[in-house]
């Protein structure tokens, strides 16, 4: 099967048929790609952007770590678990180095021209445990990695 862009082929894949076509490589389509693939199921996953490419970084919170967790314990994808509940350092270990340690959540309401309002903010500690913040960058090029090691493919810059 041949990817067109134009008349330009961008990539050609060896089979025709996919079990599953998972519209993103960010980190839920990765993780569903990486599940999937690793059950025996055929995948393909489109993307229209190119790994590694620039994404806003993101943290986890102990909910989203402990999902990740399940789901790397659950569907045996122990890969899962170096952004799940281990520690940050295994983050940085196992995933990449540019990646850091969330201890505090904070918002705040900022008016144009106006000096801050210390009323308008506030701040949530984690007395759980560390989080990770994520240099989304990395973070998804390793899951698509993980992907492709179990078994996915992957058409990048394509668009559906």
């Amino acid at each position: 099967m041949f990817l067109l862009k134009g008349d330009t082929i961008i990539i050609s894949i060896d089979r025709t048929e996919f079990d599953v076509i998972v519209l993103g490589t960010g980190i839920a389509g990765t993780m569903i790609s990486t599940i999937l693939a690793r059950h025996g199921h055929s995948v393909l996953m489109i993307d229209s952007g190119v790994h590694p490419r620039f994404a806003i970084g993101e943290s986890t919170i102990p909910q989203t770590s402990q999902l990740i967790s399940m789901l790397a314990k659950d569907f045996k994808v122990p890969e899962f678990h170096h952004i799940g509940l281990d520690s940050p350092d295994a983050l940085r270990l196992h995933v990449t180095r540019n990646c850091g340690i969330k201890r505090i959540f904070g918002f705040a309401y900022h008016r144009l021209g106006e000096e801050h309002q210390i009323a308008e903010a506030h701040q949530f500690g984690n007395i759980w445990r560390d989080e990770n913040h994520l240099f989304r960058q990395d973070v998804d090029a390793y899951l698509l990695t993980v992907a492709l090691n179990y078994g996915a493919r992957a058409a990048q810059s394509t668009q559906v």
